[in-house]
């Protein structure tokens, strides 16, 4: 891809982002839930409504586009989020070695040089640094403009071309102009139909395919999240108990395993070819910190869907060894997915397990699948 060709494609991307950004109408005074049904009801379908009372909520801007029904009730669905540096769900772990090479090697390196990559969602680009020096043409793009100016800043990210943009939105790449396109969390905060949306816009621009970590933490848009969580026999638990983490997690983590059928479903009916498979990653991470991320009775009401289940055989301390002092040993089981649009699938990534075709994973259990993992890799849990 020449220098001009880049300039070209940074322009209408961020054209693009402009005429995006420019339809954005800030709500201040309500909240969904205190939206009045006739005011709401005064809405565009269609258009796009951020509430501003939610920013200080979530670090984050969520931006919501309206869709009536035919009696003109309005509803709102979660277009997107626009995070910032204070954002900690939108740049965790960015400075974490072990999670940066975990994911790094498992993804990025396993690029041949030579290539044309767009990374979407690509945040604080931390997952890019090991693109130094490999003779790879790296195109990244964000939703956060806020980000994407601290990413051009960065001398360990020199080599990238950096702009702000919508995944969903790549009209601004010709068809097969790159090889691959990388995202990591990226589908797991996608509805299904954005997930189609992008698969198919990546078959157009793409010759290879798409690289996708996803984590649980927002599952609550794949799985039918409820606050109120039952054990089998219909009993109410207690939040914070041993119960309710266990039930809250095995519920998120199912919302997953349906991204991953919902994915497995569609490459069936495209014809194109896709890989799942399981990987893990250790850190360090002080007592305090680790149970404030981890744990269930440190979250606010209605944050279960948050858990982050690569972590949870440690949730509890009679499922570990006596951890260092002061710390815990973090052994987290993550999922990757892989899917080609076309042309040969890359050698298979190191250090991971690959899911067998005819795996059926809206019936996994999170206990049964951490088990597996442990044994797999040996972890010092039990």
């Amino acid at each position: 891809m020449t220098e001009d060709r880049i300039r070209e494609i940074i322009h209408e991307a961020e054209e693009c982002y402009n005429r995006l950004a420019s339809t954005i109408v800030e709500i201040p005074d309500y909240t969904l839930d205190s939206l009045p049904k006739e005011k709401s009801n005064s809405f565009i379908n269609g258009g796009l409504y951020e509430f501003t009372a939610y920013r200080r909520e979530f670090k984050a801007r969520l931006i919501f586009i309206c869709l009536k029904a035919p009696d003109e009730q309005a509803y709102f669905l979660e277009r997107f989020r626009i995070y910032s540096m204070e954002s900690p769900q939108g740049i965790e772990r960015a400075d974490d070695p072990a999670y940066l090479k975990g994911t790094g090697e498992s993804v990025y390196l396993r690029i041949p040089a030579g290539s044309t990559i767009l990374d979407i969602g690509c945040g604080t680009g931390k997952y890019l640094k090991v693109m130094n020096g490999r003779n790879i043409t790296t195109l990244a793009m964000d939703i956060s403009k806020e980000l994407i100016d601290e990413d051009r800043k960065s001398l360990d990210l020199k080599g990238v071309r950096f702009f702000p943009g919508d995944c969903l939105d790549l009209r601004f790449l010709k068809e097969k102009e790159l090889d691959f396109l990388t995202g990591v969390n990226i589908l797991n905060v996608l509805y299904p139909e954005m997930v189609e949306s992008l698969l198919d816009q990546g078959a157009r621009v793409a010759k290879g395919g798409l690289f996708a970590f996803t984590l649980p933490a927002r599952a609550d848009i794949w799985t039918e999240y409820s606050p109120d969580l039952e054990d089998h026999s219909g009993r109410g638990l207690k939040r914070g108990s041993d119960e309710y983490l266990e039930v809250a997690s095995n519920q998120t983590f199912r919302g997953q395993m349906r991204l991953f059928s919902h994915v497995r479903r569609l490459c069936s009916e495209k014809g194109w070819k896709w890989r799942i498979f399981r990987f893990v990653d250790s850190s360090i991470l002080d007592s305090f910190k680790f149970n404030k991320t981890l744990d269930v009775r440190y979250l606010k009401e209605g944050e279960d869907s948050l858990l982050k289940l690569l972590e949870f055989p440690v949730r509890r301390a009679g499922h570990s060894e006596v951890p260092p002092e002061g710390s815990f040993l973090v052994c987290a089981i993550g999922y990757g997915l892989e899917v080609y649009f076309g042309g040969d699938e890359l050698p298979p990534a190191e250090e991971v397990s690959y899911f067998n075709a005819d795996a059926l994973f809206e019936r996994f259990e999170i206990r049964q699948e951490q088990k597996e993992s442990i044994a797999r890799w040996n972890l010092p849990f039990v």
